[in-house]
C-alpha cells in the first residue's frame, strides 16, 4: 500500500521539453480505444474538437459541429468515429478501431458549450500494468454500498504529522483513472477535473481532513476512490474505498401503473361482458322454456276443447222422433 500513491502519481505528471503538463484522466492502451468527453446535462454543446498533443503541437483529430456535422483529419479517417456515450447523451466519446502503441499519448477534448464557454480535458493514454498492480489490491479495501440517486460523501482524516501539501482524489477502474479533484492546502487553491458528475472536495489551509461529496450517484459511478495526499517533506498516505452502486429499487412507473390499471379494467370489462352474455342467454333459454311450456298448454286445452266439440257432435240424439218445424 505504500508504494500506491508513488505510482499512481507517475500517471499524473508528465514532463516533456521542460514544461509540466496535468491532465485529468488515464486511460489504458488497448486495440478498441475508447476516449471520453462529458459536459453537464444543462449544457449545449456547439461544438466539440479532439486533438492530439505531438511535443508543444496539437495535431487535429477530428471536429464535430451539430449543425455543420463532423469532419475527421485524413490520417485518421477510417480510425476513429465521434459517438455519444450510451450511458448519457451528455458523454462524447473518441473511438479507435484497432488502436496500436502509435496511439499512446496526450489528447485533448476541446468543448464549446452555451452559455457557458469553452473547457477542455486532457487525457493520457498510456500502455502500462499500474491497472493490474491496482486489481491486485482489491480484497483488502473496504467496499461502501449505496443505490443510486443517493449523495455519497467520503472523508479521510490525514494520519501525517507534518503540514500536507497537496490532496488528490481519484475514480480508479479497471481500464481508467480520473482526477476528480486536486487541492493546494498550502495555498487553499482547488482545481476540479472536467469529470461527468459534479463533485467537488474541501479544500482549506491547515485542514487535517479531506471530503469528497459525489451527488446523485448512479451505477457508472461504482469504482475504487482513492484520496492521495502528499506532506511537504515528501511523505505520502493513502485512502482507498470501494464504491457499489446498485440500480434503482423496482418502482412501478407510471406508465406501469397505468398499463396495470388498465389490464384491469379490461379484465373487468371482460368479466361483466361475459356475464352479461351468460345472463342474456339464460334468460333467453328461461323465456323459451316458458313460452313453449305456454304454448303446449295452449295446444293441449285446445285440443280437449275441439275433441269435446267433436264428440258432442258425434253423440246420437236421444230423441225419438225428431222436432219438425212447421211453417
Amino acid at each position: 500500500m505504500d508504494l500506491l500513491p508513488f505510482l499512481l502519481a507517475l500517471l499524473h505528471v508528465h514532463k516533456a521539453l521542460c514544461a509540466e503538463i496535468s491532465w485529468d484522466s488515464t486511460v489504458k492502451l488497448t486495440k478498441q480505444l475508447s476516449l471520453e468527453c462529458a459536459h453537464l446535462p444543462t449544457q449545449i454543446l456547439t461544438q466539440i474538437e479532439w486533438l492530439k498533443r505531438n511535443g508543444q503541437k496539437e495535431e487535429r483529430i477530428a471536429i464535430f459541429n451539430p449543425i455543420l456535422g463532423l469532419e475527421i483529419t485524413a490520417p485518421y479517417t477510417n480510425r476513429v468515429s465521434i459517438k455519444n456515450s450510451s450511458e448519457a447523451s451528455n458523454i462524447i466519446t473518441l473511438n479507435f478501431n484497432n488502436a496500436s502503441d502509435m496511439d499512446a499519448g496526450l489528447y485533448t477534448c476541446r468543448l464549446n458549450m452555451f452559455p457557458d464557454g469553452s473547457a477542455e480535458k486532457i487525457i493520457q493514454v498510456a500502455k502500462t500494468d499500474k491497472f493490474e498492480s491496482i486489481a491486485l489490491l482489491n480484497e483488502t479495501i473496504p467496499e461502501l454500498v449505496t443505490e443510486s440517486g443517493q449523495n455519497i460523501t467520503l472523508n479521510y482524516q490525514f494520519q501525517m504529522k507534518g503540514p500536507v501539501k497537496t490532496v488528490i482524489w481519484e475514480k480508479i477502474q479497471p481500464h481508467q483513472i480520473d482526477i476528480l479533484t486536486s487541492c493546494d492546502l498550502l495555498e487553499g487553491s482547488p482545481y476540479t477535473s472536467k469529470y461527468q458528475n459534479k463533485v467537488w472536495a474541501t479544500c482549506r489551509q491547515g485542514s487535517r481532513v479531506s471530503i469528497l461529496f459525489i451527488p446523485n450517484v448512479t451505477v457508472s459511478e461504482s469504482a475504487i476512490y482513492c484520496c492521495l495526499v502528499e506532506a511537504t517533506t515528501g511523505e505520502k498516505e493513502s485512502y482507498m474505498v470501494r464504491l457499489i452502486v446498485y440500480g434503482p429499487k423496482h418502482e412501478p412507473s407510471y406508465l406501469q401503473n397505468l398499463l396495470v390499471a388498465g389490464g384491469i379494467l379490461l379484465v373487468v370489462a371482460i368479466l361483466i361482458t361475459v356475464i352479461c352474455v351468460i345472463s342474456y342467454y339464460g334468460r333467453r333459454k328461461y323465456t323459451n322454456g316458458l313460452f313453449k311450456e305456454s304454448s303446449g298448454m295452449q295446444n293441449k286445452t285446445g285440443h280437449r276443447k275441439r275433441k269435446a266439440i267433436f264428440k258432442s257432435r258425434s253423440k246420437p240424439s236421444t230423441d225419438i222422433c225428431p222436432r219438425t218445424s212447421y211453417l
